[in-house]
């Protein structure tokens, strides 16, 4: 596992993120510096303490998922922005989009330059899973 400090420098509400990185099985070029991977999977957990989830007994998979060598886990991360919405939106985009608040945005979907739109057209997979959202595709 590897540590990472400071992806909204804001202490207070806590949006902890964890990356996980599974690597390519397989080839290995002598001239990679990176490893390519076969996945990436970013996990957002809110409304809980850092102290709540890594360590606890009540999340087994999630702190097995965080002690995987392969696995970047941000210690010191927090929101921009209350409600949640507006900073998913700043993660997946790069700006809120003018969101302040969590309903269902009137401009629906946004066409702004995104993370999926960008991974589709470089022939790459996307998929996302939101607890308590509508469903939306990749514009």
């Amino acid at each position: 596992m590897k540590k990472v400090s400071g992806l909204y420098g804001v202490p207070g509400r806590l949006i902890l993120l964890i990356l996980v990185i599974i690597l390519a099985s397989g080839k290995v070029n002598a001239q990679q510096v990176l490893p390519c991977p076969d996945h990436i999977v970013v996990l957002f957990l809110e409304n809980h303490a850092y102290s709540q989830i890594i360590g606890s007994d009540a999340a087994p998979f999630i702190n097995m998922l965080a002690m995987d060598p392969a696995t970047a886990l941000f210690v010191n991360s927090s929101g921009n922005e209350h409600p949640s919405q507006p900073n998913y939106l700043d993660f997946y985009s790069g700006n809120n989009q003018g969101i302040t608040h969590n309903d269902i945005p009137a401009a629906n979907p946004f066409k702004t330059p995104n993370l999926g739109r960008q991974l589709i057209d470089s022939a790459l997979s996307f998929a996302t899973f939101s607890e308590d959202l509508p469903l939306y595709r990749v514009q």
